[in-house]
């Protein structure tokens, strides 16, 4: 924090720090682009919204690709 980033995601940076105050510790774990196609399924079915609200269950169109990702990343 004290406006040392700069950029397009300092905002979300920013929300990050604020929580991880929170905890004693905290891990980052880099996350292969193969394990994470949600995140592209997510972007790819949010062209042309304006606004997408997902509060609880995640969408039915990425159900099968999220349990996919955790598979790939449970057997590194």
């Amino acid at each position: 924090m004290g406006g040392n980033s700069l950029g397009p995601a300092t905002a979300i940076y920013e929300k990050c720090t604020q929580i991880f105050r929170n905890f004693t510790e905290v891990v980052f774990m880099h996350c292969p682009r193969e394990a994470n196609m949600a995140a592209h399924v997510l972007a790819r079915h949010s062209e042309g919204c304006l606004l997408i609200v997902w509060q609880e269950e995640p969408p039915d169109f990425v159900v099968g690709v999220m349990a996919y990702d955790v598979s790939l990343l449970l057997n590194e």
